[in-house]
């Protein structure tokens, strides 16, 4: 029997209003590959859309690594953008915010379908160095199988809109 062919969608805009940037912090690189599969798996399922994905890491002297680099072009912009802000905010945090550890998924749950105030800010916080992180631009329509999941296999989950992103950065909605 053939293997499932993976589609990562391309699409010409992610500005749907269910578009979201995710990121999955987990205690190792290995672990974050499980959770890229498993987020791979839902877009075989047909559970949602993946517009764009990348993997991080957190060397043990801090410096942010990029295990897989997100899309080239418009589709990868936002990942490439995220990732430029989470380099800024690893140099700009004093030691003792590596050990914060941060429960924001129950609030985040109720405010906004999961996100997070300070999305940069927090996932800073969480990839603590010998950590690593899946992060992707997605479209769902429902937080709780993703969320299950990912957490199942030690993942913390935060999320933001886009558009909440991308207004935080610039002062208005990235356009494609």
């Amino acid at each position: 029997m053939s293997q499932p062919h993976i589609t990562v969608h391309q699409a010409e805009t992610s500005s749907a209003p269910a578009a979201k940037l995710v990121a999955a912090i987990f205690d190792s690189r290995e672990k974050a590959e499980e959770g890229e599969s498993a987020l791979l798996g839902f877009t075989r399922e047909g559970e949602f859309e993946v517009h764009s994905l990348a993997r991080v890491s957190r060397s043990q002297f801090g410096a942010l690594e990029v295990d897989e680099a997100p899309a080239d072009g418009p589709v990868g912009e936002r990942l490439r953008a995220l990732i430029s802000d989470l380099r800024a905010a690893a140099t700009e945090l004093p030691a003792p915010a590596f050990g914060l550890v941060t429960d924001l998924g129950s609030w985040g749950d109720l405010a906004g379908f999961g996100s997070t105030p300070d999305f940069v800010q927090t996932i800073a916080r969480e990839l603590r160095p010998g950590r690593a992180a899946v992060l992707a631009e997605i479209e769902e329509d429902w937080i709780t199988p993703l969320d299950t999941r990912l957490e199942e296999l030690g993942g913390l989950v935060i999320r933001t809109w886009c558009t909440d992103f991308d207004e935080e950065r610039t002062g208005e909605p990235l356009s494609h």
